[in-house]
C-alpha cells in the first residue's frame, strides 16, 4: 500500500451464458447461481477473481464443472451449453454478439476490477520506466473510453 501506483481503468463483473441457455431467465438470483453449473477461472486458494471471492464470502456455493486459466478462452466454451461464467463486462461485451452470449448483472454486489500499475520508488526517476508508465496510462485512458 505504500508503493507508488496509478489506476489504469475500472471494469465490473457480469454473469455470461449462451443466449439459448434454458436454465437462465431474464435476470439471475442467488438461487440460480447455486443451481447452475459453472466455468471458472483460476479457482485455487491463492488464485481467484474478486467476483468469485465475493460470492464465497456471501455464502454462494456454486457447482464448478470446468476450471481454466484464461479469460479470453472462457467465452468460447459457453455456446451450446447450459453452463455459466463470470467475466469482466468489457471483455464479455466484445464476445457476446459474435458467440451468441448474453450478459446478466449479478444478484449480489461484487467489487469492481481496478487495473493498476505499481512500481518501486527507486524507479520513479528512471526515464525508461516513466515512459512505460505513460504508455500504460494512455492505454488505460483509451480503455476507459469504451
Amino acid at each position: 500500500s505504500e508503493l507508488p501506483s496509478a489506476d489504469l481503468y475500472r471494469d465490473s463483473w457480469v454473469m455470461v451464458c449462451a443466449d439459448d441457455n434454458p436454465l437462465v431467465g431474464d435476470r439471475i438470483t442467488v438461487a440460480d447461481l447455486e443451481r447452475l453449473h459453472w466455468i471458472v477461472t483460476y479457482d485455487a486458494p491463492t488464485q481467484y477473481t474478486p467476483a468469485d471471492k465475493q460470492l464465497r464470502i456471501t455464502g454462494v456455493e456454486r457447482h464448478v464443472d470446468v476450471i481454466i486459466d484464461n479469460f479470453l478462452a472462457l467465452p468460447s466454451l459457453l455456446p451450446g451449453t447450459a453452463r455459466a461464467a463470470i467475466l469482466q463486462r468489457r471483455l464479455a461485451g466484445r464476445f457476446a454478439r459474435g458467440l451468441g452470449l448474453r450478459m446478466l448483472d449479478l444478484p449480489v454486489p461484487v467489487p469492481d476490477l481496478i487495473e493498476a500499475i505499481w512500481w518501486h520508488p527507486s524507479r520513479g526517476a528512471d526515464p525508461a520506466h516513466r515512459w512505460l508508465q505513460q504508455l500504460f496510462l494512455e492505454a488505460g485512458t483509451l480503455l476507459g473510453a469504451d
